[in-house]
């Protein structure tokens, strides 16, 4: 059974509120109540058809398992139930049962404001919880970009040095430059005796 309560006409409309009232099906494995059973055995006697749900075997649930819907219009004043057969009934209610369903509507209002602040709370925390998260990534990126940094710095640093260093050990000491070797007293004992032996032999 579906629930209608359409609200009166207002500056701030509220759209109609609807409440399903439906009862589960009894578990395969329970039989079916001796007087659920009996009042079926005896629409069979009587050639009758059997209710779409069992429910409306029940005194409790018949009304409710029997009607599809129910709409209260307060801008009418008028209550209209349509069956599952197709069905129609519809008459008017009092002031007694205008005054509750107004109370209704109210109690329906005041809830989607409450859940409309609830959103727009959760809206804000979510938008704090990102902007935190936002700005840690920051920083964490800031300090992955300055330990780059100076990782690269200290590693054209060790290149240079590297470089300097094999600079210095290619080139010619200073005290070498512009100095010849000086020859040795038996390169020197050589030379006299070669020019000795040139004076002397034709």
């Amino acid at each position: 059974m579906l629930i209608k309560l359409t609200p009166p006409p207002s500056p701030a409309p509220t759209p109609t509120i609807l409440f399903a009232l439906a009862f589960p099906d009894l578990p395969g494995n329970l039989p079916v109540p001796p007087a659920w059973a009996a009042q079926l055995a005896r629409l069979v006697a009587d050639d009758l058809e059997a209710p779409p749900a069992l429910h409306a075997l029940d005194r409790a649930a018949a009304l409710p398992a029997l009607l599809a819907e129910v709409q209260f219009d307060l801008s009418q004043g008028r209550v209209t139930c349509a069956f599952l057969d197709g069905a129609t009934e519809e008459w008017s209610f009092a002031d007694e049962c205008r005054e509750m369903l107004s109370k209704v509507i109210c109690d329906v209002e005041q809830s989607g404001r409450a859940e409309e602040r609830a959103r727009e709370w959760t809206k804000k925390v979510e938008a704090e919880r990102e902007r935190v998260a936002r700005e840690e990534r920051e920083r964490e990126e800031e300090r992955e970009a300055e330990m780059e940094r100076a990782y690269e710095a200290k590693t054209q640093s060790l290149r240079a040095k590297g470089k300097e260093k094999e600079q210095s050990l290619n080139s010619p000491s200073t005290s070498l430059k512009g100095t010849t070797r000086p020859k040795s007293r038996l390169h020197k004992s050589r030379s006299l005796l070669m020019a000795l032996v040139h004076v002397f032999l034709p």
